[in-house]
């Protein structure tokens, strides 16, 4: 019996040996092309660069030498692929485009028609030769046609007039926004599955959106506009990428323009643009590279919202490890410089056991470094820049310590970790320690000193604490 078995095993490992003919087309391939067919989708394997720069020399040399009715229906099928492609692009023979159009009305073939929408579409070359016509051309093809599969097509084109340059993008931009759903659900509807998201009249879209979003924000906006942004924000992002890095100075600065000349970040609709760009971007006082193309304006206003956010956080932290009821009164002056305009930058440092509270009270996304003094590991310190002066006001009964401008020993702002010695003993400019902080003493020095140094000048009752 075992024999047997051998025998019958060894025969059917012949039989997988043989060389068997491998399908011409993938069943995968097969089934999509089936569904292509049957939906009207114009769904086809897109062709490799080679197969491109091959099809473009070929109907290349049929349009020169006018034999158009030699091309094979594949390749009239396949041209529009290659109407925007090289440097001396196809769609510029305007005697091309004719006799491609002349071949698409005779054979009324819809699925072409879909075809040529979803390059148009994908491409979308608003300033290359032959855009125009081939709007034009695309509009006129679908009139009056009676093909269900282009029945989309031609309500799309009378409601949103998605093939008029000029409004198409508009129009598709204010729905998306408008539509109470994802935007990307809104751009499938109208005919942009995720694989056109990337390409060219979605881009178009986008970049719409942003002009749309930039006017949502302005002050004196309605609710409402906090969940139009929130979706946009969502469709902004692929994953944990932006979905057009390109884009990000265009898209910084329409988040952040808006708020020139408003107060800190507080608001549901700051805070969500904060958080945002924290996490798409990064911090703009570490990730420099991340805010290249974004405009001088708006990076002040998002430098100015971390400043805020890091005097909140660095108090609300001595709240919790530092007992010392004169924080107030600090509080109270630095935040005065800050709502002056003269604080220019602003980094804390944090103890062990203050890095541990962090995660509970710091702003979500905000940067900060860690501090290390021997055993004291309640120690943190606020550092700041103001006029050129670097400050670093220490937790507990710390003294302020300030160094004047272009000195070498004072501490740079955004290192990863400082230690107590190298800052204590650096060589300030000043010092101050904070007694009589009820009736201002130590608040009119450093004022004072401050104002001798950078011409800032504050009054008395602009940094006292009001209590």
């Amino acid at each position: 019996m075992l024999k047997n078995e051998l025998e019958q095993t060894s025969g059917f490992l012949k039989h997988l040996g043989r060389k068997w003919p491998l399908p011409e087309r993938p069943r995968l391939e097969e089934v999509a092309h089936e569904l292509s067919e049957r939906l009207g989708t114009g769904l086809e394997r897109p062709l490799t660069l080679f197969d491109l720069n091959v099809l473009v020399k070929r109907l290349k040399e049929y349009a020169r030498r006018e034999a158009y009715r030699e091309i094979v229906r594949r390749d009239w099928r396949r041209s529009p692929e290659a109407f925007w492609f090289g440097p001396q692009p196809l769609a510029q023979d305007e005697r091309f485009l004719a006799e491609y159009f002349r071949v698409l009305e005779s054979t009324g073939n819809a699925r072409a028609v879909i075809r040529l929408i979803t390059v148009f579409l994908r491409d979308y070359p608003t300033a290359a030769p032959g855009f125009g016509t081939v709007s034009e051309r695309i509009i006129a093809l679908l009139v009056d046609r009676t093909d269900a599969r282009l029945g989309p097509w031609q309500q799309r084109q009378a409601e949103l007039a998605i093939f008029t340059p000029a409004e198409g993008p508009k129009r598709v931009a204010r729905l998306c926004l408008e539509k109470n759903e994802a935007i990307g659900d809104t751009l499938k509807l109208m005919g942009l599955p995720p694989t056109l998201w990337q390409g060219g009249f979605a881009r178009a879209s986008f970049l719409e959106m942003l002009q749309l979003i930039h006017a949502a924000l302005l002050p004196g906006k309605a609710k409402p506009m906090v969940a139009i942004v929130e979706r946009f924000l969502e469709h902004c992002v692929d994953g944990s990428a932006l979905r057009y890095p390109d884009l990000r100075g265009p898209l910084a600065d329409a988040l952040l323009l808006p708020f020139w000349g408003q107060p800190g970040s507080g608001e549901d609709l700051q805070g969500r643009v904060q958080k945002f760009l924290l996490r798409s971007l990064g911090d703009p006082r570490l990730a420099r590279g991340s805010w290249q193309g974004v405009s001088e304006e708006a990076r002040q206003i998002m430098m100015r919202w971390l400043i805020s956010a890091t005097l909140e956080d660095f108090f609300r932290i001595l709240d919790q490890v530092a007992l010392d009821h004169h924080w107030r009164y600090r509080r109270a002056f630095w935040r005065a410089y800050f709502n002056h305009g003269a604080l220019d930058d602003a980094w804390v440092a944090l103890g062990s056991n203050a890095l541990g509270l962090a995660r509970r009270f710091f702003s979500d996304g905000q940067s900060y470094a860690r501090f290390e003094r021997g055993n004291d590991a309640d120690q943190c310190i606020l550092m700041m820049r103001i006029g050129g002066l670097t400050i670093c006001e220490w937790s507990h009964m710390g003294k302020c310590r300030i160094w004047r401008e272009g000195d070498k020993k004072a501490p740079k702002l955004y290192g990863p970790l400082y230690r107590g010695d190298e800052l204590k003993y650096s060589g300030p400019d000043a010092e101050f320690s904070h007694m009589g902080s009820e009736n201002g003493r130590w608040q009119d020095r450093i004022a004072e000193h401050i104002e001798d140094r950078t011409g800032i000048q504050l009054r008395r009752h602009e940094y006292m604490f009001q209590g």
